[in-house]
Order: structure tokens, then sequence, then C-alpha cells
């Protein structure tokens, strides 16, 4: 078993991932089915990202020092041990638009997507639906994202912190 990026790691890459199903991968560390690093700034659009699992975090994508594009992709039951059931992104900076996060799964924070470390995500037009983890179901903000418009996050369960959570020091 790979320790990440159980489908593919990017590293100083920036290619275009389009319109594939990528599913059923595992990784012993992070990043299911993908991991993105150090200055990757590829565009990830059209794509099926399905049932892939990391012990630790990031079960079917994993962004570290990158950015990118992440367009209109289907992110569903994924699973990651620790954070981040479907998009784990530390210290990066992506833009998220279209895409739908469903049933993924994590046991501490980011059901849906865990954001840390000075992340600062651009979020626009998503779909976070019955993700679940122990905090922020749906969503985990660290810091806040830098524009977040038209997102719905709806029946996400989250057992000791709501949906959707922002530890920040400043409001939207």
């Amino acid at each position: 078993m790979p320790n990440a990026g159980g489908a593919m790691v990017f590293n100083y890459a920036s290619p275009v991932l389009r319109d594939n199903t990528i599913s059923d991968n595992r990784a012993g560390w992070r990043g299911g089915a993908l991991y993105v690093m150090a200055g990757s700034q590829p565009v990830i659009a059209g794509n099926t990202f399905e049932r892939n699992v990391a012990d630790e975090s990031g079960g079917a994508l994993l962004l570290l020092e990158a950015g990118g594009q992440i367009t209109s992709n289907i992110v569903r039951a994924n699973r990651a041990g620790v954070d981040g059931g479907g998009l784990l992104s530390v210290q990066s900076t992506p833009e998220l638009r279209g895409n739908l996060f469903v049933g993924n799964q994590c046991g501490d924070r980011g059901g849906g997507a865990l954001f840390k470390l000075n992340s600062r995500p651009v979020l626009l037009n998503n779909a976070v639906r019955n993700n679940q983890a122990r905090n922020g179901g749906g969503f985990f903000f660290e810091n806040l994202p830098q524009w977040w418009r038209d997102n719905d996050i709806e029946q996400n369960v989250a057992s000791l912190v709501e949906a959707c959570t922002f530890r920040a020091a400043r409001p939207l």
C-alpha cells in the first residue's frame, strides 16, 4: 500500500486531469486518490472521486502547498481516518467551483473538506451534502476562505461541532 496518493502524486506538476473516474484507491497516509504538493497548480475538472480511502487524511484529495482549479467534480463516499474525508488543504490556495462533496466521512475534522494551516481557498457554487465528521461535518476552516459565495451546505452531520465550522479571529 502506498503511503500517499493512492492513484497519483503531483509534485511540482500542473497537469490537466479531466473527465476521469478515480475510485477504490487507498493510501496508507494521505491523499486516498490524489496527493498534490509543492507548488503544483493543476486543473482538476469533471472527475468523479469515489470510494477512496486515506488511513490518515484527505480521503480523496490532499493539497499541500499547492493551488490550482478544482472544478465540476463529484467527490463522493470517500473516507479518511482523521481529517478531510473528501479533501484536505494544507497551506494551499485552490479555487473550488461547482463541485459536489457528498457522503464523505472522517474521524475528526471536515467530513467534506478541511482547510488548515493558512489555506485560503476560493469557494464558489459548491454543494456539500450528507458528509460526516466529529467536527465540521461539511467543511472545517482553520482560517477564513478568500472568497465564499453561493455554496449549499446541507444535511451534514457533526457529532461535536456544527456542520460547517470557521475557527478564525474575524467574521466573514
